[in-house]
């Protein structure tokens, strides 16, 4: 197989859901390990102080997030209201609402050129 045969095959063959959305999800788990909104603003502290970190009293939310054929998703009821807040709850943002063009873009053609 020259090499332009094997760089079609690497088109044929890339995982593009996972390639596109795993930055997402980097940023997802970044924004909880730093206690931070995906822009690198600190989360608003806690009312009561805690020796956890916020939003990470079972770990569950954090773990909820995955890859599926609908993009990322959590199966958590209570991920929107943490993300946007509520009447009684600050909000405290880990979803990205911006596109990454660029890394998403340099991924893709590092795939297919391996």
């Amino acid at each position: 197989m020259n090499r332009l045969e094997q760089i079609i095959q690497n088109i044929i063959n890339i995982d593009k859901k996972k390639i596109l959305y795993e930055p997402y999800l980097k940023i997802i788990k970044q924004s909880f390990n730093k206690e931070e909104t995906p822009k690198h603003k600190k989360w608003k502290e806690l009312k009561e102080k805690r020796n956890k970190k916020i939003l990470s009293q079972t770990g569950r939310l954090k773990q909820s997030f995955r890859i599926t054929n609908k993009g990322i998703t959590t199966n958590s009821s209570y991920a929107k209201y943490q993300q946007y807040g509520t009447k009684y709850i600050t909000p405290r943002p880990f979803i990205p609402t911006k596109k990454i063009p660029q890394q998403i873009l340099d991924r893709i053609i590092a795939e297919i050129l391996k």
